[in-house]
């Protein structure tokens, strides 16, 4: 899906109630992991706080709070989190079958197979959005007489809301080119993602797109939702893991390889990454 990741990629499941729909809470914490994974059901994910990256399809969309991202039916993707500011989020999981089948309901879900999954943050025209997430969970918690008509009437409009935000964009969408300066910040992206083994500093990379360190500090965390050096450390620990996963090299031979000379400074960064030593790690996906 993206640099360094290889394998199959889970199909994780999602129960649904009777209704189709579920709207649920997910709070991550200082060293929160998933493997990329797809479901079969379709997902509208809204983010209160926190700052990361969602990769969807191999493609990273930065996303902070009030970012809302749609994902269709078995979208390969994966969240990561900056380290410092773990990101927290509304899952809104529905089926086909809860948006019914009159013959102009399938253009609700023409936003799912957008090129361009993740919505503006905070755009006004989304507050409507915001609202009826509250009423889904209103109506989810307390289950009063109609609370099914309720939720799906809710949905249908959140997805008609969307839709209509996504005619207004599509095309400005498509046609937006990077800046200069977001042109600079992904070459660095992917000078780490091919030379993560090497020592790289702030000062140096700074000095490769002609920018100051606090401008790449900046940049680079507006584009990526996460510093540059921390992007570094997620690059090196992914890369350790999959090499603690698929093969029996010893921890310190891989340690160097993805660029740490220091062992305990390796076993230091990866449980503050994962929340568990190299060899938990490994005795884990044994």
């Amino acid at each position: 899906m993206r640099a360094g990741h290889k394998g199959p990629d889970e199909l994780v499941s999602i129960t649904l109630p009777s209704s189709g729909i579920h709207l649920y809470e997910s709070q991550h914490t200082i060293g929160f992991q998933v493997a990329a994974h797809c479901h079969d059901v379709y997902q509208v994910l809204y983010f209160l706080g926190g700052r990361g990256i969602i990769w969807v399809d191999g493609t990273p969309y930065p996303v902070a709070a009030s970012s809302l991202v749609v994902l269709k039916m078995g979208v390969v993707h994966l969240i990561e989190d900056d380290p410092d500011e773990p990101l927290s989020l509304y899952v809104l999981a529905f089926n086909s079958a809860a948006v019914g089948y009159h013959p102009e309901l399938h253009l609700l879900l023409q936003p799912f197979d957008s090129p361009h999954p993740v919505y503006a943050p905070a755009d006004p025209s989304l507050d409507e959005v915001r609202g009826l997430l509250r009423t889904m969970l209103h109506e989810q918690n307390n289950q009063q007489p109609g609370c099914a008509i309720a939720i799906q009437t809710a949905l249908l409009a959140l997805l008609l809301a969307g839709y209509r935000y996504w005619v207004r964009n599509a095309e400005s969408m498509a046609q937006r080119r990077a800046s200069p300066s977001e042109e600079r910040m992904d070459d660095l992206r992917r000078y780490v993602d091919e030379r993560y083994y090497e020592k790289l500093y702030l000062d140096r990379l700074a000095q490769m797109v002609h920018l100051s360190p606090r401008q790449v500090s900046t940049l680079f965390k507006r584009r990526m939702g996460t510093s540059l050096m921390s992007y570094v450390t997620q690059v090196r620990v992914n890369r350790a893991k999959e090499l603690l996963a698929t093969t029996d090299r010893e921890i310190i031979a891989i340690a160097f390889e993805v660029g740490y000379e220091n062992l305990p400074h390796f076993y230091r960064v990866f449980k503050k990454v994962t929340g568990m030593s190299p060899m938990k790690y490994r005795e884990m996906k044994a």
